[in-house]
């Protein structure tokens, strides 16, 4: 173990302006190896603050580099908490996730310098291993803080019985570029970029990571070979640690991120249980916000790790889009709330009723020319906020059904759901449905969105009956201002971001084969497609 080397001002400056405004004590800093078992112990770096006495911990433990986290160390014991920042046994090492975080815990509580008082936080990954920990020792856990991840670790990974493509390709290739058994301190570059065009493209699907890399990434390819619900992941999936005697627990995330309706899902399963919670929601993809983020964290740990104060936490705090305003509210409204219903009309008009004998609207999906993902969460920043789909909404495969213009402002809050029916000529179809604020120039902005693929049922391609498909747009919280138009944008893909629909009902992993669909959207009152969300009231 290396003495602990003091922290100079510049490195707090540093600190101050990445992870958030620092507290009034002094820091040191020391390395040491945990012992995880007999064989392994893994790499940690600890920041303690210039106190006499034991003091709280927070741990938290990476894939990415613990050199990459440094700030936050600083920031933490500047705050007058023992910071635990601890490499994982790999870049990807899911399974042992939970028994390395108990081992760790256990390591903690024999050192002189605690005080039996801990904290568990996490970003993204960071946050999956924290629920990991917290599984194995949450009687131990005094406060978690959570951000960009869900409790479930692999519920992202299968958006509406999908694939997520673009998040899988691109971020196996980034961990296991940073992946070398020879480094006990892996390097890995986040916010890498994209996989190439020829990656995603390429059939069968199994080998894109060939294509991208050169070689077999093992963790892409688990993923295609252990699908969706497969037992196979189970293990991986936390969820039951959010129930009653789950420690205090807070949510951070962003509405133009990927895990904003499984972070959601974690937000009901606390507040179903009585849990003491609150969910933060801001206007950022995934990881942003991060020093707000260390603020929340922060004020959550002081009420219930240090206890230095009884702080009033309102149970959700979220930003509206389409506005500049946050609110605090007790609750977030449920799905059985009183809602409006906005239904697809002929000639590509949204309308307050169904329409009596409107003709069903068809396109063609064509896998070859698969309908680009705009606007949807990314490790791409270009990519992962909201922008014009004037564009997108030329193509002949995307089909739009548009309000009149609001005569004063309407707002979103709550949860947004779509319910279809659908034909398809294919085996195999998806069904994308997106919302966006059409503003008076015509711009239209992308403002919430979901895919349901839809397979092995013959409903979709035979007999004279459309199939009723509901589909969970997630939550949203959005203003549509006056003179502003509500549009519903359908369409059968939304590529990389979620994989193409080969047409053919063959394996996603192995397919080769693919066959353009015809799609057929029913739309009158015997078949009353629609659009439901819940509007606020003025008082809200």
């Amino acid at each position: 173990m290396l003495a602990p080397e003091h922290v100079p001002d510049g490195e707090r400056n540093l600190a101050a302006a990445a992870s958030g405004p620092l507290g009034p004590y002094e820091v040191y800093a020391h390395s040491v190896d945990v012992p995880i078992d007999d064989s392994l112990a893994l790499a940690t770096s600890i920041f303690r603050p210039e106190t006499a006495g034991a003091v709280p911990a927070v741990l938290i433990r990476t894939p990415y580099g613990k050199e990459f986290w440094r700030n936050d160390g600083i920031f933490w014991a500047s705050h007058g908490y023992c910071l635990v920042l601890q490499d994982c046994r790999g870049t990807a090492s899911y399974f042992d996730e939970a028994d390395d975080g108990e081992a760790t815990v256990k390591w903690i509580q024999g050192q002189d310098w605690f005080d039996g008082r801990l904290g568990l936080q996490g970003m993204s990954y960071m946050g999956f291993t924290a629920w990991a920990t917290a599984s194995k020792c949450r009687d131990d856990v005094d406060a978690i803080s959570v951000s960009y991840y869900s409790s479930d670790r692999t519920s992202s990974w299968y958006p509406g019985g999908s694939f997520g493509l673009d998040m899988a390709l691109a971020w196996s290739a980034m961990q296991d570029g940073g992946q070398d058994e020879n480094d006990p301190d892996p390097d890995v570059t986040l916010g890498a970029p994209l996989a190439s065009l020829d990656a995603y493209l390429h059939l069968p699907l199994i080998d894109a990571d060939e294509v991208q890399t050169g070689k077999q990434i093992p963790i892409f390819r688990e993923r295609l070979t252990h699908w969706g619900d497969d037992p196979h992941w189970k293990p991986l999936d936390f969820s039951h640690v959010l129930s009653e005697g789950c420690p205090p627990t807070l949510l951070f995330g962003g509405w133009y991120d990927y895990q904003r309706r499984y972070l959601w899902e974690d937000y009901q399963r606390l507040r179903r249980a009585g849990v003491h919670h609150r969910i933060v929601m801001g206007p950022w993809m995934h990881g942003g916000g991060w020093a707000e983020g260390n603020t929340e964290a922060l004020r959550w740990f002081d009420t219930h790790v240090q206890k230095r104060h009884d702080a009033h936490h309102v149970p959700v705090s979220f930003y509206v889009t389409g506005s500049e305003d946050w609110r605090e509210v007790a609750g977030w409204p449920d799905s059985d709330t009183e809602s409006t219903r906005w239904y697809l009309a002929p000639n590509g008009v949204l309308a307050a009723t169904a329409s009596d004998g409107s003709l069903p609207t068809r396109y063609t999906y064509d896998p070859t020319d698969p309908t680009p993902s705009v606007g949807l969460a990314s490790f791409d920043p270009e990519r992962a906020m909201p922008c014009d789909n004037r564009a997108l909404e030329l193509r002949p495969d995307v089909v739009t059904f548009t309000s009149d213009a609001f005569g004063e402002p309407l707002t979103f809050f709550g949860p947004v759901s779509a319910t279809l029916w659908v034909k398809s000529s294919t085996q195999s179809a998806d069904f994308f449905v997106r919302v966006t604020d059409v503003h008076p120039d015509g711009a239209s902005y992308n403002v919430i969105d979901a895919l349901r693929r839809v397979e092995h049922d013959a409903r979709l391609h035979s007999g004279e009956e459309p199939l009723k498909l509901e589909i969970d747009l997630g939550p949203c919280a959005h203003l549509f201002d006056t003179g502003h138009c509500l549009r519903v944008q359908i369409s059968s893909g939304a590529f990389p971001f979620y994989v193409r629909n080969l047409g053919t009902g063959e394996d996603v992993a192995t397919g080769t084969r693919v066959t353009a669909a015809e799609q057929t959207l029913s739309h009158d009152t015997r078949f009353p497609a629609h659009v439901t969300a819940v509007v606020a009231s003025t008082e809200t």
